[in-house]
């Protein structure tokens, strides 16, 4: 994953559609970051009329205020752009995310080949600010509270204080690295027939 949100500032245009694939590559090879975006998929959404209506509207998509809806619907959106358009075809799908400032530009405005390749540049560079890197890095945040729930839910060993007399044939030792079944739930545990 960090691969991904590193490798985003260098991604160029020809790029783009790759970038897409192996994003939604990366959710699918690890189990874990596929389990944790099927989970948060609570609602379908259209995304191909939302992406259409951008188009049409030359207006950038609204994704969800709620940061689970936010993991689905960009997943969604993700794969329904690698499904529906293909490597030069994409930035018509986000095109309302280019610099529409920097196409006023003098420069710009007379040369029209230079101007679309300007407009898929800054199209490519603001959505990867503003959809995929936000997306890889709830992932990460998410990734990172399990990470913290799985280590203060695990057992931290136990200690053993004897004070006083034992007896003469007692052994004692430090028990504090016993990792054992000491204090073990077993109601945790499948029966065993």
């Amino acid at each position: 994953m960090e691969y991904l949100r590193n490798s985003s500032p260098y991604i160029p245009p020809e790029g783009f559609y790759n970038y897409i694939r192996s994003i939604i590559k990366f959710v699918h090879k690890q189990p874990l970051v596929f389990e944790l975006v099927r989970k948060r998929t609570v609602r379908f959404y259209d995304i191909k009329s939302a992406v259409e209506a951008g188009i049409i509207f030359d207006r950038k998509l609204a994704t969800p205020d709620d940061d689970d809806e936010e993991i689905a619907f960009n997943f969604a959106l993700f794969k329904y752009l690698r499904l529906a358009y293909r490597r030069f075809t994409i930035f018509e799908a986000i095109y309302p995310y280019r610099d529409k400032d920097e196409l006023l530009d003098e420069k710009f405005i007379k040369n029209v080949k230079v101007k679309e390749e300007v407009g898929r540049k800054s199209a490519v560079r603001n959505f990867i600010n503003e959809v995929i890197l936000p997306f890889l890095n709830l992932i990460m945040m998410e990734l990172s509270n399990m990470k913290m729930e799985l280590e203060t839910q695990k057992s931290m060993g136990i200690s053993i204080h004897i004070e006083g007399n034992v007896g003469d044939n007692a052994f004692i030792g430090d028990f504090s690295q016993n990792r054992g079944q000491i204090g073990h739930d077993w109601g945790d545990q499948d029966k065993i027939d």
